[in-house]
């Protein structure tokens, strides 16, 4: 796999920002201070929901994040925790040691952060936004002993349905039509209920490889 292209740190500060701004309820973003953090966490290339989880929890504690409130370097021991765990499961495995079936919902959180990147690397921050919210949801499932893939897929089908809106009217009309096409031969053969499921899992598909989004099937 390529690695995926960088994305601009402004791009990367913005959403940060915009998640700060909402979580405080005011127009106070980042601080002079904070943008040195912000810096220094793309630079090393801390995926975007890391930092934003990060920042979810802190705010869920009242105390906490009353200190949020004041400065970004609170949700620091946080981050640098999450990004440790996130390098771990970046080590190739062994040949000799097939990785365990339960490592499927990590696998699919380090992917999400490159899609997140990819996205943000295009300029296209809301897509980055709603990857970056299956990531979180995608490593809140890593907690979890026998989560098994159905969660996985439901959380992928459910952001290729989100990411539709990131697409515009004349991109999306596009799929529909490639959806048709692809289905016209068996349209006949299928009932209409049987005829949409399969068309809107073919938009899924279209829409999960556009956006670089991973098939849980496939970890």
């Amino acid at each position: 796999m390529t690695d995926p292209p960088e994305a601009p740190v402004d791009r990367y500060a913005a959403a940060i920002d915009e998640h700060l701004r909402s979580r405080r309820g005011s127009a106070l973003g980042l601080t002079a201070s904070d943008w040195s953090a912000v810096e220094g966490w793309w630079s090393r290339s801390v995926p975007l929901w890391i930092i934003l989880s990060a920042i979810d929890e802190v705010f869920d504690r009242s105390q906490a994040g009353a200190m949020l409130s004041r400065s970004l370097r609170y949700c620091a021991p946080i981050i640098e925790e999450r990004y440790r765990t996130h390098l771990r499961t970046q080590v190739p495995d062994s040949p000799e040691t097939p990785p365990p079936a339960d490592d499927a919902s990590a696998k699919m959180a380090a992917l999400l952060a490159e899609a997140e990147r990819m996205a943000l690397g295009r300029g296209e921050q809301e897509a980055a936004r709603l990857i970056a919210s299956a990531a979180r949801a995608t490593l809140a499932l890593n907690a979890k002993d026998g989560a098994g893939l159905e969660p996985l897929v439901t959380i992928a089908r459910e952001l290729a349905r989100s990411l539709r809106r990131c697409l515009g009217e004349e991109r999306l009309a596009v799929l529909s039509r490639e959806a048709d096409e692809a289905l016209a031969a068996h349209a006949t053969r299928m009932t209409v209920a049987a005829l949409r499921t399969t068309r809107e899992r073919f938009m899924d598909r279209r829409i999960m490889e556009i956006f670089h989004i991973p098939d849980p099937a496939a970890l």
